[in-house]
């Protein structure tokens, strides 16, 4: 999208606040407005702007251009050039489109004749001149100009701070003021379609010039509040408004003295698409990018915004939707110092008013920096305060040298001289330019063709589609690019029918086939040359009349409520798009008007019929006919009413539990489903049993009626009360030996309130204790049942083993590999499973260790066999019990 720059700024932060304070002191004591000396274009009146209408004189026949030869030297472009006269029958011609002029400045370019008409159709002479001119910078003056505005035809505006005005330069160097009484100009811009926007920084206000003259505000504070606030034109509100840009949509952009970028749109809306009111050097998103008093503004063509940003001695990109992202420079960067202009060439490149530094710098696209470097003849060598930068298409560099109050340029190759005005304050229009030579000029040849469009004819006929026989169609003929003095003639099947020449035609007597043309005969409205053009010829319908019908099916009538119920229509002389609208006791039904209909909410007698609106032509008596009904027989449809009941509410785990489901009215032939947590189980009975049931499982069932229209219905939902069973373990393994005992100590689970050993109690001190003392004569299996407080029971089994005592040990064993006597063999240690036997030799050293005694000692230790000798044991037959000591002697 092509954007419109503009590059605005106040010259200074000191400057700003001067003007603002000395205009805002003024507008305290006088009205605010304007008085001249001599007649201006026109002023700005705050109070009365909407009244008032300017004129622009904007001259674009000329062009300013600079050279340092004695005589231009025009080229003539490569030929043939043809021109093309527009559709009024004329054209402009410009020098640029015939040939190029050396020098490009300085130089006065004319053509002549500048207009072409009709008569100058086919080969034509143009004259070419061009003619040297010399700069009269001095003869204008400015008081302190702010910024410029370079626009697309060469000529340049420019705010006159101290005049309170805005001045225009135009191509050929005539300056003149188009605005006055504008207190504190600070920033310009310039839509697509003409329109100037100006800045009124000393009440914060933004005003349009459009391109008929008219004059009117866009948005600003009311009653010059010194706040930003975002909101509609009546709303918001703007606090030390510097530069302007605009783009192709008519929204503007402004920098703020609150370090904020707003976007103001053509109804006057603001929002802050950047910044906020604190100071700082941030790159970012929306308010979380920061500036330091903002001020230049301008369009790029990438359609990014960038921002000399000024005490922060930057150049910022500002996207569209707020990005924002340092490109050049830094808060203590020694590349600029309070830039304050900025402006962008078609290539991407960045002219930046370096103003502290009283340098211009470019920004290429690439991001190197450079200082633009000149010469000049004149007794200058360097600017004071530059405060605004343009470019135009050439590449010319314009500056506004704030503090010597002129405009200067510096041109492609370097040069750098005084544009318009001087050292002195004043507020002169004139001409900047004047002949320094006599015009050279140069003859072409162009081609003058005609670009008028063909003349067209149309006829269009009443009815547009069909007639009905002896019906009256009426035909009207359409004309374009023919002019106004015309003449029509009519034909039916190609011959020219008697009377018929007016601009329409009507007739009742039509066959069907008939050709209708007609022809209108014109003298061209440009270049004036005799023409006729007849119409593709119309051809007429002519129908006979029909009579329309209508009849419906169902695919079923009768049915249960709630089904579905198709309807179709077989149409008779319905033409090609028929209308149907279908009806349910003779009432319309909403947005049933496709040939077919379907229903589940029909009533018992319902009658459905559907009207017919026929899309034939001719119909008689009438397009609209309506079916026969057909009556519908929809049946009740009977749901089961189930309950269930639990015959016990309460459960132990894994006890039975029954259900028993009752149907409550009449349901033929029922079908049952059991559902456990919504998930089928059980069998097609009305009871339904269980024992794996689990604690507050819910249970419902739904009986489905057998036979007729049949349906579903759904038992209320019961949940189980099932309750846990209580739980016995025992701590370790129960182990005596002959005629000692053991208490018995289970571990049982909470809520345990009785206990009771079953069966096989022999050998025990108490039967309805929990830890009795066990003393069996032999391995015996006690059985233990606890009862919950529940009632829930639970069985639990221990067995008691009985061993033998170990009274003595073999003290001796020859483990010669014989066969006989090789291993120390204890045969009663087989009922110690955990016993401890320890073998040491006579330094107490273990020679032999083990847990239990399954595997007999061979006399080695760690493989390797032990000497014949005498070793010393000790045995642990059980954990509690004491140990048996000994010796054992291994002779080989």
């Amino acid at each position: 999208m092509r954007r419109v720059n503009a590059i605005s700024l106040i010259p200074s932060i000191l400057l700003f606040w001067k003007v603002r304070i000395c205009m805002l002191i003024i507008s305290m004591i006088m009205p605010i407005r304007a008085t001249f000396a001599a007649p201006k274009l026109g002023y700005f009146n705050r109070k009365q702007y909407a009244s008032r209408k300017i004129t622009l004189p904007f001259p674009d026949t000329l062009r300013l251009k600079t050279s340092a030869v004695t005589q231009p030297v025009i080229t003539p472009l490569p030929g043939p050039v043809v021109l093309k006269l527009k559709a009024d029958g004329t054209y402009a011609v410009t020098f640029d489109e015939l040939a190029t002029v050396t020098p490009v400045n300085n130089v006065i370019t004319n053509v002549s004749p500048n207009v072409l008409t009709c008569n100058d159709l086919g080969a034509k002479n143009i004259t070419l001149s061009a003619q040297l001119i010399q700069l009269n910078p001095g003869n204008v003056s400015f008081n302190n100009p702010g910024v410029l505005l370079v626009n697309a035809d060469g000529s340049i505006i420019v705010s006159d701070n101290g005049n309170n005005s805005l001045r225009l330069i135009s191509k050929d160097g005539v300056v003149t003021t188009i605005l006055e009484g504008i207190l504190g100009p600070s920033g310009i811009a310039k839509d697509k379609e003409g329109n100037i926007y100006a800045v009124a920084a000393a009440y914060d206000e933004i005003y349009k010039l459009a391109a008929d003259g008219t004059f009117s505000k866009v948005a600003g504070n009311i009653n010059n509040t010194q706040h930003s606030t975002d909101g509609s034109k009546d709303v918001a509100t703007f606090a030390g408004v510097y530069g302007i840009a605009v783009d192709d949509a008519g929204n503007l952009y402004v920098t703020e003295s609150t370090n904020k970028i707003r976007k103001v749109t053509p109804d006057g809306s603001v929002v802050t698409i950047a910044g906020s009111e604190a100071h700082g050097t941030s790159d970012g998103i929306g308010v979380l990018a920061q500036f330091d008093n903002p001020l230049g503004i301008t369009f790029s063509s990438d359609g990014n915004l960038y921002v000399a940003d000024g005490t922060n001695n930057a150049i910022r990109r500002v996207t569209l939707q707020g990005v924002v992202t340092t490109i050049a420079g830094s808060k203590n960067s020694p590349e600029f110092r309070n830039p304050s202009g900025v402006a962008a060439d078609d290539k991407g490149n960045l002219y930046v008013a370096d103003q502290d530094n009283s340098r211009i710098r470019k920004v290429a696209a690439d991001g190197s920096i450079t200082t633009i470097n000149f010469t000049t003849t004149e007794d200058i060598s360097t600017f004071d305060k530059p405060t605004a930068v343009g470019v135009d298409a050439a590449g010319n560099v314009f500056v506004v040298d704030h503090n010597n109050n002129v405009i200067r340029r510096i041109t492609p190759t370097g040069v750098m001289e005084t544009y318009a005005g001087s050292a002195l304050y004043g507020n002169k229009d004139g001409n900047v330019s004047a002949a320094a030579g006599p015009p050279v000029t140069q003859q072409v040849v162009v081609q003058v063709v005609n670009e008028s469009p063909e003349a067209e004819i149309t006829i269009t006929a009443e009815p547009a589609t069909a007639a009905c026989v002896g019906s009256t169609v009426k035909f009207t003929a359409a004309i374009k690019n023919t002019g106004d003095n015309v003449t029509y003639q009519w034909h039916l099947n190609g011959v020219d029918i008697a009377g018929a020449t007016a601009a329409t035609y009507s007739n009742n007597n039509f066959t069907d086939g008939d050709k209708i043309s007609c022809t209108v005969k014109f003298n061209d409205v440009n270049c004036a040359t005799p023409r006729e053009v007849t119409s593709e010829p119309t051809p007429v319908v002519v129908n006979m009349q029909v009579s329309p019908g209508i009849s419906i099916a169902a695919d079923n009538k009768s049915v249960c409520a709630g089904t579905l119920v198709n309807f179709t229509v077989t149409p008779v002389n319905g033409g090609t798009a028929p209308q149907f609208q279908w009806r349910v006791n003779d009432i319309d039904v909403a947005g049933a008007n496709q040939s077919t209909y379907s229903s589940n909410s029909l009533a018992n007698g319902d009658k459905v019929t559907c009207k017919l609106t026929s899309a034939a032509p001719c119909t008689v008596p009438s397009p609209d006919v309506v079916s026969d009904e057909i009556a519908m027989q929809v049946l009740p449809v009977i749901t089961p009413q189930v309950s269930v009941t639990p015959q016990s509410p309460t459960a132990c785990k894994g006890q039975l539990v029954v259900f028993n489901a009752q149907i409550n009215n009449n349901v033929s032939a029922p079908n049952y489903q059991w559902l456990v947590n919504d998930v089928p189980l059980g069998a097609d009975s009305p009871v339904f049993s269980g024992t794996d049931f689990n604690d507050n499982d819910k249970i419902t069932c739904k009986v489905t009626a057998g036979k007729d229209c049949r349906s579903t219905g759904a038992s209320m939902p019961v949940y189980i009360k099932i309750n846990p069973l209580p739980s016995v373990t025992y701590k370790e393994f129960n182990f005596i030996q002959k005629g000692g005992s053991v208490k018995l100590s289970p571990i049982s689970s909470e809520g345990v309130v009785s206990y009771a050993w079953i069966n096989n109690t022999a050998g025990l001190s108490n039967t309805t204790i929990a830890d009795p003392i066990a003393s069996p004569s032999e391995n015996t299996t006690y059985t233990l049942k606890v009862t919950s407080v529940y009632g829930c029971e639970y069985l639990k089994t221990i067995t008691v083993t009985v061993a033998p005592i170990l009274s003595s040990v073999i003290n001796t064993f020859t483990p010669n590999g014989d066969g006989v006597n090789d291993v120390w063999s204890i045969p009663e240690l087989a009922f110690y499973t955990n016993c401890r036997v320890s073998v040491f030799n006579r330094y107490g050293i273990v020679v032999y260790s083990s847990i239990g005694y399954s595997k007999p000692w061979d006399g080695s230790s760690n493989g390797t066999a032990l000497p014949t000798g005498t070793y010393y044991y000790i045995i642990y037959p059980l954990k509690t019990s004491g140990p048996l000591t000994g010796t054992v002697t291994i002779i080989r």
